[in-house]
């Protein structure tokens, strides 16, 4: 630690340009971030590497194109063995940037045209153009892989999904991979977002053309600045050019995006510049170093369900109080962490945001450029992060830092880049055992959960200020629909992160950093960058108001709110889970009697382990960022959307990068988890490497939400990591109540499920009675071998739960004659019933009885 501060002062007295005198703070390191001016080359770069290729979305919707860009043609485009111009897309690049005629936040717009349009045949001397070349080249070969199973015929006819061709660690089979992702502007509806059936070229080609409008209609007249410039655009191919090809070869693996090919090659271009003012015009000889930077986040549960009352008073309400609240700030306070830190670190050195290459799901990932006044500032602006985290978490979250050794082109070359990726990861994985501040040890050891002197919490975290200010973030979250960093206007809500004031805002503001919490998709609000979160919440309105007061109107309905430590519904506010364990529904419709709560807590199964080598040979930046992007976009953007649709009273606590965790009416979160299963199939193109756990338990409504989430956890971690005896096998499962079974098998309880209810009370049946329900369950727990605690080893199967069961249809639910009410009904529980020989069978009906039970008690409305 002393030799960092010592680091720290010899920068600060080297940089006097760069980091003035400052206030410090408690441990020596200045209070005010380090920060530089925008570099104008990096920017040039990037938004020139960032509209490069944009002209492939146009070429094939067959644009007509402006004067200027046709008589380019044989100035910009190579000349192939037959005479005829190639990489003719370069001519619609040409024709954007001039059609579009925008303002570039100061940047010189005749330069950025030259570099990129001019980046396949570069003027001989305009060595700016040759940067850009070599950069395109590095991403390109990067990228670009050849795939001998596919004809050289087949025209691409669009973007082939990813996380199709991922490989496990004992399977190297993949999954659909003629299967596409739907060519159009960004969205979370589930026909667009979802992989489906093969385009046709004619399909392709008319959809590229709606691409193209809704792009030249979206691109704003001006940019305020560099920076501002580089984001917009950066988010106008976030929305069209997503579902896009990068690779228009017929011989090649259609999978890298051009949004992603295009943020590599302006985050290369943007690092060659900085360090090569001028050079050769040869892009063969402009050689790249680089650094690459790794964040890393841990310690995000323990975080989120952390509850002490503050150690300075506070609101002196019991620290359960608001507790929903404070669950949905904390998921968004620390989904923003990982974000701001590498932000920052950017920031340091004059870089934009493209080479933040990868940042999804707590991980981030920059490329920087090797050159000895840049690594100084990220060392700088380094020490400054460890620092604010310590002075305002120490040890509450975790956030790890790591640097690469330096690196060449060559690292980025074919299995090269492997190498490269898993030794930063490594890193990485090293940086979190490193003591990122003395104050987390005590007694000569190292705790990461904090310093507790004297009997006493003393987290930063749990101070009464941090904790007034969360549960203002978390009432104002649903409220919200941008974030701003540094805007001087009013916002709903404030807390300082990382240097930076984070306002929530209603409306856009007019000035700071913004950032749309959902992605526009046309007009001038696809130029906003977008923060997607999962924060659906479901909000006291008119439907919510009826269905509990159908419920008062039925049975006498106990008032919630009576404690002055439980929280009641308002109007136009969050329902609290009191109330929502009221608004359980059947797949009917109807209110269900039994008021429960229920949590799911889910999670992507062997994800290291696939992120690090499931792409295998094929690893890039590209797929690298698409992969951890479309599980990053699933889990926030595509099932926020589906719980709007579909389980509105469902309630998000966290999602993102590859987990989840939800909240709601109990019955809401089995038939969601069924369908979260389907659509995470279609999202894979059924790749059996690629799967997802889960763990749901049911909850009385007034048991403290931590205690939830403990549970919760603990059901995954039963789904992943069987018990001694299983031989059912880990992971790509679910657990529910007591059991743990495989997808196939819950869709199988279901329908069962649907069978009993239909001979029930629930259904006018007069059959399956609760207590049949109850003993058809416990014969499934004999079945299972389940007695006693659930902490307890389950014994030996009891055997002659069969015959007893037998028994017992015979005498309670003997078969009616054909043609009888409930005869069909009747005959398949009977055969169903009496096919059940294994655990896993047994399985089936425990979930199938205990659903049943719960449904019985206190009947349907």
């Amino acid at each position: 630690m002393e030799e960092d501060r010592a680091r720290w002062t010899s920068v600060c007295k080297r940089r006097r340009t760069l980091v003035h005198e400052e206030p410090r703070g408690a441990h020596g390191i200045v209070s005010t971030p380090p920060t530089a001016e925008p570099d104008e080359r990096a920017h040039t770069f990037a938004v020139a590497g960032l509209l490069h290729d944009v002209g492939k979305i146009l070429e094939p919707a067959r644009v007509e194109l402006c004067d200027r860009a046709r008589g380019l043609e044989h100035l910009i485009c190579p000349t192939g063995d037959h005479g005829r111009h190639t990489h003719r897309h370069v001519v619609y690049t040409a024709h954007v940037l001039e059609r579009v005629d925008s303002a570039l936040g100061g940047l010189d717009a005749e330069k950025v045209f030259r570099v990129a349009c001019n980046h396949h045949r570069p003027s001989g001397d305009a060595f700016d153009q040759h940067v850009l070349q070599k950069a395109d080249w590095l991403a390109s070969g990067h990228d670009r892989r050849p795939d001998p199973g596919r004809d050289h015929g087949e025209p691409i006819a669009g973007l082939e999904s990813v996380l199709s061709r991922l490989v496990g660690p004992a399977n190297a089979e993949t999954g659909d991979t003629t299967r596409h992702v739907p060519t159009g502007p960004l969205s979370f509806q589930e026909q667009q977002f979802l992989p489906g059936e093969p385009q046709q070229r004619a399909t392709y080609d008319e959809r590229c053309r709606t691409l193209a409008a809704e792009l030249e209609a979206a691109f704003p007249r001006s940019f305020r600045d560099p920076v501002h410039c580089v984001e917009g655009i950066d988010a106008l191919l976030d929305r069209f050019a997503r579902t896009v090809p990068q690779s228009r070869s017929r011989s090649e693996q259609p999978d890298v995006t051009l949004y992603d090919h295009s943020r590599v090659v302006a985050a290369f271009g943007a690092c060659l510049g900085v360090e090569h003012p001028d050079g050769p015009c040869d892009a063969s000889r402009i050689a790249g170093h680089y650094r690459l930077a790794a964040i890393g986040l841990g310690g995000i549960q323990d975080f989120i369900f952390r509850v002490a009352t503050p150690v300075d008073g506070g609101s002196g309400e019991s620290p359960e109080k608001g507790m929903a609240k404070r669950l949905r700030a904390r998921s968004f306070y620390v989904s923003l962490l990982t974000h701001l830190a590498a932000r920052r670190i950017l920031e340091a050195v004059g870089l934009p945001m493209t080479n933040l290459v990868l940042d999804a799901g707590g991980r981030a990932v920059l490329l920087l450029p090797d050159t000895e006044a840049v690594q100084e500032r990220v060392r700088a602006a380094m020490d400054w992060v460890r620092s604010w985290l310590a002075d305002h978490l120490l040890g509450a979250v975790r956030l790890d830092l790591a640097m690469s050794e330096p690196l060449t082109d060559a690292a980025f070359r074919g299995e090269a880049f492997t190498a490269t990726f898993r030794e930063l990861d490594r890193r990485l994985g090293g940086a979190r055992f490193e003591l990122s501040d003395p104050r987390l040890r005590t007694d000569g050891d190292w705790s990461e959960d904090g310093w507790v002197a004297s009997g006493r919490p003393s987290l930063p975290v749990d101070r009464g200020g941090f904790d007034d200010a969360i549960r203002s973030l978390g009432r104002d979250l649903p409220k919200a629909a941008y974030l701003s960093l540094d805007a001087s206007e009013s916002p709903l809500s404030e807390l300082e992160i990382l240097g930076y004031r984070v306002g929530l805002h209603d409306r856009r503001p007019g000035n700071g950093r913004t950032l749309a919490l959902t992605p526009a998709t046309s007009g001038p609000e696809a130029a906003v960058p977008a923060f997607v979160t999962a924060n659906h919440v479901p909000v006291m309105g008119e439907d919510v108001r009826r269905l509990l007061q159908r419920r008062e109107n039925r049975e006498g309905w106990e008032e919630a709110g009576t404690s002055p430590d439980v929280d009641t519904s308002r109007p136009g506010e969050p329902v609290v889970f009191t109330d929502l364990a009221r608004l359980a529904r059947s797949e009917d419709g109807g209110l269900l009697g039994h008021e429960m709560l229920g949590a799911l807590k889910a999670d992507v199964d062997h994800l290291g382990i696939i992120l690090g080598r499931g792409l295998g040979e094929r690893a890039s930046f590209g797929r690298f960022a698409a992969m951890a992007r479309s599980l990053d976009s699933f889990f926030k953007g595509f099932l926020t959307e589906r719980l709007r649709e579909r389980f509105p009273y469902v309630y998000t606590v966290f999602g993102g990068g590859d987990d989840l965790f939800l909240i709601g009416p109990w019955y809401d979160l089995v038939l969601l988890t069924h369908a979260l299963r389907g659509w995470f199939e279609r999202l894979s193109c059924a790749n059996r490497n690629l799967t997802f756990s889960a763990g749901i338990v049911f909850s009385h409504p007034t048991q403290p939400v931590r205690h939830l989430g403990e549970a919760a956890e603990k059901a995954l971690e039963q789904a992943k990591n069987p018990r001694p005896g299983d031989t059912s096998g880990g992971r790509n499962r679910l657990t529910i109540g007591r059991v743990t079974l495989g997808w196939e098998q819950l869709e199988q309880a279901l329908e069962l499920h649907r069978l009993m209810r239909r001979l029930s009370p629930l259904h006018n049946g007069r059959i399956l009675n609760p207590s049949l329900a109850y003993r058809l369950f416990e014969y499934a727990r004999m079945g299972l071998g389940l007695r006693g605690s659930p902490d307890d080893e389950p014994p030996a199967a009891d055997l002659k739960w069969r015959a007893q069961m037998s028994y017992d249809l015979a005498r309670n639910a003997s078969l009616p004659k054909e043609g009888e009410r409930d005869a069909e009904n009747l005959r398949r529980l009977h055969e169903h019933l009496m096919a059940i020989r294994t655990t896993a069978d047994a399985a089936v009906l425990y979930v199938a009885a205990m659903l049943t039970l719960y449904q019985l008690r206190g009947g349907e409305s």
